[in-house]
């Protein structure tokens, strides 16, 4: 088996090189901010129905005091209620605030674009 020797890329090539990969990661920012401009489409109703973070912590909050003034019954279901905001309207409140921040777009290269 012989070995073959690799040629270095030269000046041009790694230019066009950063370039396509730079291309690249604007195609892959683009479908992950696509991906997230929806999602936040989606749970945009839900916080708007449940509230933010803040506003479903005070919720809760106020609901666990109105807890100690009810019968069992109604105490174990607003027992119920509170656990399902505190957990799962909590954590779509807050990816809905983490997809507010759009992802760093990628820097073009450093090289001047080659011409075709």
């Amino acid at each position: 088996m012989t070995e073959q020797t690799v040629e270095p890329l030269n000046e041009e090539e790694r230019a066009q090189l950063a370039w396509l990969q730079y291309r690249q990661a604007m195609a892959d920012w683009q479908a992950g901010e696509d991906a997230r401009l929806a999602e936040l489409a989606t749970l945009a109703p839900v916080v708007a129905a449940l509230g933010d973070l803040s506003a479903i912590g005070a919720l809760v909050g106020s609901l666990e005091t109105a807890i100690d003034d009810l019968a069992d019954d109604s105490a174990t279901r607003l027992s119920r209620i509170v656990r399902i905001l505190r957990v799962d309207g909590l954590r779509l409140a807050s990816r809905h605030a983490q997809l507010q921040q759009p992802a760093p777009q990628p820097e073009p290269p450093s090289v001047p674009e080659p011409t075709e």
